[in-house]
């Protein structure tokens, strides 16, 4: 088995906010051309390569990230944390790992392409977060600590691989190019996450369903600041996750992610009326980790951001 491992590559502790590097690797059993950036924290992989025996690819440097995975053609193998997931050809995956090693495994191909983004978590939160559903329930997750997967499987479709490519034949040069990746890695990550984002139809349910989900309605809106992922308040009440989602906006007209903003926004509009405490300490008080998010939430709920609604009494 021929093995492809990090030890000489760029780490996302260095200093350096631009480096990139595109390199072949030969032997008698595989040829591998392999692109590395370093762009600020993130660290970008890419390896188009043949192989008559299956490669594997170890990345280990990397801890505390959220880890983009890309298969644009062939089949491989990730494993982590003595867990193991098989991602088809044209499939691409988003998770977290917080330390443990990981190995990608794979099989024998030829004209394989296989890509990988190592995004640390705050780079992620700052970047990429979102008022949705999605990211909610991720970066809940994430706060624990543990490993895990967020999504798994999606398609790489045509518009997809196209930006990888673009990414790999990048123009320009200096600061140019350098804005120029970092817009098609922006723009392959909302597709990813938008992609995970959707939802499928909603289900009849049985009385019993239904009054779990009344239930987990009632929680929420008794405490607003509550941190309970969507698959918490799922065990909660013992009822199936994609049930509850489902569920939810059948029988409300909305999601279980949107009332609990709803909910959250609406406490946060009493207490800026009603009490005189920071900006961040409202957001403390209705489930915010990161005041910044409450203050993105509750201008898209109201139009206007929460120091303004003082200031307009």
């Amino acid at each position: 088995m021929e093995q492809l491992t990090d030890n000489d590559l760029p780490k996302l502790t260095d200093h350096n906010s631009f480096f990139l590097h595109a390199g072949n690797y030969n032997s008698a059993c595989r040829n591998s051309d392999v692109l590395e950036i370093l762009l600020d924290d993130i660290y970008l992989k890419q390896i188009d390569f043949s192989a008559e025996s299956s490669l594997t690819i170890h990345v280990s440097a990397f801890s505390d990230c959220v880890i983009s995975q890309w298969s644009v053609k062939g089949d491989s193998v990730c494993e982590t944390e003595n867990r193991r997931y098989e991602l088809r050809s044209k499939e691409s995956s988003l998770y977290y790992k917080s330390a443990a090693p990981v190995v990608y495994q794979s099989n024998a191909i030829s004209n394989g392409c296989y890509m990988l983004l190592a995004i640390p978590k705050e780079t992620f939160l700052h970047r990429f977060y979102d008022d949705n559903p999605f990211l909610y329930e991720f970066c809940n997750e994430m706060e624990k600590g543990d490993s895990m997967w967020a999504g798994k499987g999606i398609g790489v479709t045509p518009t997809m691989t196209n930006i990888i490519r673009d990414i790999d034949n990048a123009p320009y040069s200096g600061q140019l190019k350098k804005l120029y990746i970092e817009s098609k890695i922006q723009e392959l990550m909302v597709m990813q996450i938008g992609t995970f984002t959707q939802e499928g139809t909603t289900t009849s349910l049985k009385a019993r369903d239904k009054e779990l989900i009344r239930e987990i309605k009632q929680y929420i809106e008794d405490n607003p600041a509550s941190t309970k992922s969507i698959s918490d308040l799922a065990r909660m009440v013992g009822i199936n996750q994609n049930k509850l989602k489902r569920g939810f906006k059948e029988l409300f007209n909305n999601t279980v992610f949107g009332f609990i903003t709803d909910i959250r926004m609406e406490k946060a509009k009493h207490l800026l009326l009603e009490k005189e405490l920071f900006i961040n300490e409202v957001a403390d008080l209705v489930g915010y980790k990161y005041p910044q998010h409450f203050t993105a939430a509750f201008k898209r709920k109201y139009g206007f951001l929460p120091g303004d609604l003082r200031h307009g009494q």
